[in-house]
């Protein structure tokens, strides 16, 4: 699985988040093996760390795209247990997709509007979200949401367990780049 930060953070004009963009590399790298443990999602999508813009009505820390085979993380994100559990949220849409439970199909292939399907019945296209609580109602939204902080919880441990720094002092680095 290759990981890569965004070239406009690497070498360009978002280089103030090339030195945070790096830490989170450096966590998902260590964080991953816990996470293949217990998770089940494939290996056949990418991790790109990019700022991303936020939608109308809401931030967007992360995103899971099965279409684009790519579970993107921002950097701007305030805290580094916010990073984690965006990284923990959008792995379990990737494993909701790897066991077809989640899917996106286009309902009209000329606009090109992807709709998605729950568990082969509910269908839902992301132009009827208009707000925050619509997405949180979302049944595989309501999952992940569930499901991140304990994830989050066990991804820290693990990674202290094999010899990464502790949470206080990660935490501490993060806010200070």
């Amino acid at each position: 699985m290759e990981i890569k930060i965004a070239d406009a953070i690497m070498y360009g004009r978002l280089k103030e988040y090339k030195s945070r963009s790096i830490m989170i590399k450096d966590l998902i790298v260590g964080m991953l093996p816990k996470a293949r443990e217990i998770l089940d999602f494939g290996d056949d999508f990418g991790i790109s760390i990019r700022c991303i813009r936020p939608k109308s009505f809401i931030a967007i820390d992360g995103v899971y795209s099965d279409s684009r085979k790519v579970l993107e993380i921002n950097p701007r994100v305030d805290t580094l247990n916010s990073v984690i559990q965006t990284f923990a949220h959008e792995l379990v849409h990737a494993e909701q997709f790897k066991q077809g439970r989640l899917k996106s199909d286009f309902a009209d292939v000329y606009k090109q509007e992807p709709i998605w399907v729950w568990e082969d019945k509910l269908q839902v296209s992301p132009s009827t979200i208009k707000d925050f609580e619509s997405y949180r109602k979302l049944p595989w939204e309501v999952e992940a949401f569930d499901r991140q902080n304990k994830i989050t919880e066990e991804l820290f441990y693990s990674y202290q367990a094999a010899g990464g720094d502790s949470m206080a002092k990660l935490v501490d680095k993060y806010a200070t780049i």
